[in-house]
């Protein structure tokens, strides 16, 4: 089980059996995309996004194995993206 924080009011009214449906739902529903993937993207190296990964900056999941390496949700992808957009925007 993943450890999900529940103690946020957007928690509040809901069963552990929702959040974890609702988790679950979106790791299905996402395309998932490895680091080579990502990095082609953005146009980095695939160290960068391994760093990241590593470092909590771009959320990713690890599948186990050294060799089966990290996947990225798309949708956390556009996320990280979006607010790199905002903090850039924010510091001009």
């Amino acid at each position: 089980m993943l450890g999900i924080d529940r103690q946020g009011p957007q928690y509040q009214g809901r069963t552990m059996a929702d959040t974890e449906r609702e988790r679950d739902a979106r790791v299905t529903t996402d395309r998932l995309l490895t680091v080579e993937e990502t990095a082609q993207q953005l146009s980095l190296s695939t160290e960068t996004i391994r760093r990241w990964l590593r470092d909590g900056r771009l959320r990713g999941v690890r599948l186990g194995e050294r060799r089966a390496g990290w996947r990225i949700a798309e949708r956390d992808l556009a996320a990280f993206i979006h607010d790199r957009i905002a903090k850039t925007e924010q510091s001009r």
